[in-house]
């Protein structure tokens, strides 16, 4: 079974519980990137933002990152279904499973900021 999907290099996991769990066993803080189907800016940030290659290292080895799709209706905390805009960007720290930040839609333009 498939536990995470890489594009643009960065390793995404596709399942919400998989990663929590390996992010939570190796205290590694979270990027959950919350998408719909319908969404064109959400296959657009994955195209542009996400293959910033100083960037992708740092993902990949400080953080745990996965792809949730609001459409699949899938467990993930309950928070993440109170967001209307799409895409957003969540850091979730997982001792507490508590966001840290929070990026929609058009705050989206570079992970620098978000990351460091």
């Amino acid at each position: 079974m498939i536990t995470y999907i890489q594009a643009n290099h960065i390793k995404w996991y596709a399942s919400y519980d998989k990663a929590f769990a390996y992010a939570k066993e190796h205290n590694k803080k979270m990027i959950v990137y919350l998408i719909r189907d319908d969404c064109k800016r959400c296959k657009d940030i994955v195209a542009t933002v996400f293959t910033n290659k100083p960037y992708i290292d740092k993902l990949n080895v400080d953080f745990v990152s996965v792809i949730v799709n609001f459409d699949d209706k899938v467990s993930y905390p309950i928070e993440m279904y109170y967001t209307d805009t799409f895409p957003t960007l969540f850091i979730v720290e997982p001792k507490e499973e508590r966001f840290i930040k929070v990026l929609k839609d058009t705050q989206i333009k570079t992970i620098k900021d978000f990351i460091d």
